[in-house]
């Protein structure tokens, strides 16, 4: 067992949503990735660059697509197969587990749309439970951050 004093995902869970407002029931976490973002580079090279070496300026930021591995209820996947099926704009909200002290968690909201919308993985030794693998992938805007308090 680890004695690490980072998080875990017991008690993370995901919610969505199509207008950022009205959030769904939340879907327990097994395992997600949170989105991760990169600077992309804009060549600025000329023929006068400083000692004859390639320049680079920072360019735009984008945001790559980020998986998760849900548990849900039938009703649950209906609703995200809809979303899928339409290419819909999906709001997703990862709520990390409660720190020591926290009454609400930390939150990372990203405008997305369902990518990929994984194969059904039952568990043997807990009949009640299905498992998908979900990717997401950015639609725009950066990733909101709000810290637990």
């Amino acid at each position: 067992m680890s004695t690490g004093t980072g998080k875990h995902a017991a008690g993370a869970y995901v919610e969505y949503s199509t207008d950022n407002a009205t959030w769904s029931t939340h879907l327990e976490v097994a395992m997600i990735n949170s989105p991760g973002r990169k600077r992309r580079i804009a060549k600025a090279t000329h023929l006068e660059s400083p000692d004859g070496y390639a320049e680079n300026r920072p360019a735009l930021k984008e945001v790559s697509p980020f998986k998760g591995t849900l548990i849900f209820r039938d009703d649950q996947y209906q609703a995200l197969e809809t979303l899928f099926e339409a290419g819909t704009l999906t709001y997703i909200r990862i709520s990390d587990p409660l720190e020591e002290g926290q009454s609400t968690p930390d939150r990372t909201v990203i405008k997305t749309f369902i990518s990929d919308l994984g194969e059904k993985k039952l568990d043997p030794e807990d009949t009640t439970v299905e498992v998908y693998d979900i990717e997401f992938t950015h639609w725009g805007a950066k990733p909101v951050f709000t810290p637990g308090s």
